[in-house]
């Protein structure tokens, strides 16, 4: 039998013993058809719509090689579209994807029961050993079968193997499957925040993928095609979450520009991270910091370079005209190493901020704040921009690009 007359067999067994769930299963269904009919016209042409449906059809040349799906709740992520944003990764309406779906076997509220039920228990406490050592603590957190389907789903493609995946040397293995597809999920959805969040106002970002905000955990659930099974598996990762705010909402029109897998896109793929994770820095200062360190990286990702010419390298991006240029070039004193007289202060921000403690709320009001983060975010944005645009090439092209630009400016 085939893996996909095998998935064939299997979901249809699932329909028929699924034990009172075929309400949640159909109302699962409808969304799903829902999302399909709201795709544009463009998109459903060149997909159909079971496939876009059904993520095990649509991954299933892939996981006929050997990849597993792993399904990701990810929280202030709002859509009423199946959004596919590459070969490998899909986002899901919430409640258009079911348990059923997958074959879910495993979860750990019932993991928990069943390790109880196996173990010896006495006043309160579960004395376990074996291969129930290593899932205990996923059973731990409680999270219930289908309540992970209730969020947006973002569907990846991830390598492991799936014998250690069942007897694992330890839970930090599972741990370090979800920090796997996590990754993947986070460089797609860094494109993401790019390209719709406001990057001034972190209420518009969405959770972290992978955390679920239900339980507090980070949780996914792992599919094999070849045993057509899937196991929710859950632990502490995710430490920080953003609660501020109704989060990012994306419509039928959403989509994710792609990187080259160019030295250049290797970079941007990084310099998306940091700009990612410096707009929902816990305070102004940290923020400030790293759009700083994020500047350094993108004018020279390979070398330390003097801050003199990281701020030429960044302008030539950034700047329209000459006087646009020396504008930048000035403003970059007063963001690191401004000079005061001989005997006064130095008046650099970066200078007083990593040098002498202080926080920038001392150094600048609030107005004056919003304008600094303002210019910084252009002095990372544009440049991301180009790196995006010249991500299947490699730096030699970024080179010739500033110096394109610097000619065209006359400096």
């Amino acid at each position: 039998m085939s893996d996909f007359q095998r998935t064939e067999q299997a979901l249809a067994y699932s329909k028929r013993f699924s034990y009172g769930l075929h309400s949640k299963k159909n109302q699962a269904t409808t969304e799903c058809k829902k999302a399909i009919a709201a795709q544009p016209k463009k998109t459903r042409r060149h997909m159909k719509n079971s496939e876009l449906c059904d993520p095990i059809r649509y991954f299933l040349q892939r996981l006929k090689g050997g990849a597993k799906l792993c399904l990701l709740p990810i929280s202030r992520l709002h859509t009423e579209q199946i959004i596919p944003v590459s070969s490998d990764v899909v986002i899901y309406p919430a409640g258009s994807l079911s348990a059923d779906d997958f074959n879910l076997v495993w979860w750990p509220s019932f993991g928990y029961d069943e390790i109880c039920r196996r173990n010896k228990v006495s006043a309160n406490l579960v004395s376990v050993e074996g291969n129930d050592l290593h899932w205990i603590k996923s059973a731990a957190t409680l999270i219930d079968r289908d309540t992970l389907f209730d969020s947006t789903i973002i569907a990846v493609l991830v390598d492991l193997d799936w014998g250690e995946f069942l007897e694992p040397p330890a839970h930090e293995f599972h741990l370090e499957c979800l920090r796997k597809a996590i990754a993947i999920a986070e460089t797609h959805m860094d494109l993401i925040k790019f390209r719709y969040c406001n990057p001034k106002v972190p209420e518009t970002f969405p959770g972290t993928s992978g955390y679920h905000s239900g339980s507090g955990f980070t949780s996914g659930v792992f599919y094999t095609l070849r045993d057509n099974e899937s196991y929710l598996i859950s632990g502490e990762i995710v430490s920080t979450t953003l609660v501020r705010g109704l989060g990012l909402e994306l419509d039928s029109s959403s989509s994710a520009d792609q990187l080259g897998d160019g030295q250049v896109g290797k970079i941007a793929k990084h310099a998306l991270r940091l700009y990612s994770e410096a707009l929902i820095a816990p305070t102004e200062t940290m923020k400030f910091v790293q759009l700083m360190n994020l500047i350094e990286y993108i004018a020279s990702p390979f070398e330390y370079m003097k801050m003199a010419n990281v701020k030429k390298k960044i302008a030539y991006h950034v700047a329209k005209d000459r006087d646009g240029y020396q504008e930048i070039i000035e403003d970059f004193k007063l963001l690191t190493s401004e000079p005061g007289s001989a005997n006064g202060p130095n008046n650099g921000l970066r200078h007083n901020i990593v040098h002498l403690g202080k926080n920038i709320e001392q150094l600048t009001g609030p107005a004056q704040r919003s304008e600094i983060f303002g210019r910084m975010i252009s002095y990372t944005s544009i440049p991301i921009h180009d790196l995006i645009k010249f991500s299947g090439e490699n730096w030699d092209a970024i080179d010739g690009y500033r110096m394109e630009m610097k000619q065209s400016l006359g400096v």
